[in-house]
């Protein structure tokens, strides 16, 4: 092989060396473009479980009477001591400023006093007077029943409890008793002050006509006045439609 012929065959033997080694690396780049492509598969966590928490039950109202219509005809008020003061509908009482004569204010209640309304004396005698609601179904109803009164001692009066009496008939003698409701005064012994209580009466649930008592504590009084009375109920039996409430 000439001097000539082997200087052109080391360079076409080099340019085809470096021609496979680009080739080569250009190989080795693509497959190595992404570096964990290689690993094996990384195990993941499922996502945690939580326990399902069950919605907080709501109550609603099966019957309520908020006295604004001074209308309680279907109510039954009596005057077991017979002293010819019973409950009432009305206004609460407050002063007049003026003259000092007691004088209607400007809240529709239910009210029984143990007042003089011409002298503002107390009674003789000890009132024992029952106001006894309208009969109610609460065979539909399931859960917690309540009983809700916003109500107050009347001005110039001190803290009483009220009575809370159940029966499946209107006779006060089967009455049973349900609870007391402590009926607080405000910091203010002239001005209304009118708070909400509740009492569980679900003993009662289940009955096809349920009448609801209340009853003044025996003890001298200046007065009880209640500006709304409604009933509560969390849930309906299966298969049964809401009643809509009695609203006065």
């Amino acid at each position: 092989m000439g001097r000539n012929s082997a200087h052109a065959f080391y360079k076409q033997n080099m340019k085809n060396f470096f021609l496979f080694a680009i080739i080569a690396l250009i190989v080795s780049s693509c497959q190595n473009d992404d570096p964990f492509d290689s690993l094996p598969p990384e195990a993941v966590d499922p996502e945690p479980e939580y326990p399902e928490v069950e919605p907080a039950p709501s109550s609603f109202t099966i019957w309520e009477d908020n006295f604004e219509d001074g209308d309680v005809s279907d109510w039954v008020l009596l005057d077991k001591d017979g002293n010819n003061s019973n409950w009432i509908a009305g206004k609460n009482i407050q002063i007049d400023q003026n003259t000092g004569a007691i004088v209607g204010g400007n809240i529709n209640i239910l009210a029984t006093y143990n007042i003089d309304f011409n002298t503002g004396a107390p009674l003789e005698q000890i009132e024992q007077n029952w106001a006894i609601m309208p009969p109610i179904d609460l065979t539909y109803y399931s859960g917690k029943i309540e009983l809700n009164i916003t109500a107050q001692p009347s001005i110039y009066d001190g803290n009483h409890n009220i009575l809370i009496y159940g029966s499946t008939s209107p006779d006060p003698s089967t009455a049973t008793l349900l609870g007391t409701i402590l009926l607080t005064r405000g910091s203010t012994i002239d001005a209304a002050y009118f708070a909400d209580y509740a009492l569980d009466i679900s003993q009662l649930k289940g009955n096809h006509n349920v009448y609801i008592s209340f009853l003044n504590e025996n003890t001298s009084f200046v007065g009880y006045e209640i500006d709304k009375i409604w009933i509560t109920a969390e849930g309906l039996l299966e298969n049964v439609s809401k009643k809509a409430p009695k609203l006065n």
